[in-house]
């Protein structure tokens, strides 16, 4: 994350990764805290918050171990593990909250520095999903993020797709969404 040492993480966000990686696969839940305490967050609590720099580059050395399939799957679990406000019933409003809580799980940086979710609406069941270019996470998780808001927003009985498509000049990753 550039720009970034003074900017914390929220200590609940880092318990829900744990339990998400664990959620995924529990063998993989001794290697996520060990790239963790390596970084500096041992045994991390909801009551503290953490250099968000020493999240990031264990997420990265978590994804390098685990691969992108598996964090792509840690992306689906966190948003199953969102507990979303009344009133939220749409992958566009899903989206909102999405960025919301994103900014909330680092103090509410600069998005300059933390990134941001984009939607747009692209058709009755088509919308066009990014994040911005300081985004801190790798594309699988982003994909695995996407491909949960539309599992968790759409009818059991369609199949969300997510592709990846070419991401505009202020853009890290991007996907076409169709639900």
């Amino acid at each position: 994350m550039q720009d970034s040492e003074e900017v914390k993480l929220d200590g609940k966000f880092a318990i829900a990764f744990i339990e998400a990686v664990a959620d995924v696969s529990p063998a993989f839940e001794d290697r996520a805290r060990t790239f963790l305490e390596e970084n500096g967050i041992s045994e991390p609590s909801a009551d503290e918050a953490y250099p968000a720099d020493a999240f990031v580059n264990a997420f990265e050395q978590i994804t390098d171990e685990i691969g992108s399939t598996t964090t792509r799957k840690i992306g689906i679990r966190v948003i199953e593990t969102v507990d979303w406000p009344p009133g939220i019933d749409s992958v566009e409003s899903g989206f909102d909250v999405l960025n919301e809580t994103h900014a909330e799980v680092y103090g509410d940086a600069p998005e300059s520095i933390i990134g941001r979710y984009r939607f747009e609406k692209t058709g009755d069941r088509e919308a066009r999903g990014a994040v911005t270019e300081n985004f801190p996470y790798p594309r699988a998780c982003i994909e695995g993020l996407f491909e949960g808001m539309l599992e968790e927003f759409t009818s059991d009985s369609v199949f969300p797709n997510v592709s990846e498509t070419d991401a505009r000049d202020d853009e890290k990753y991007a996907f076409e969404l169709s639900w």
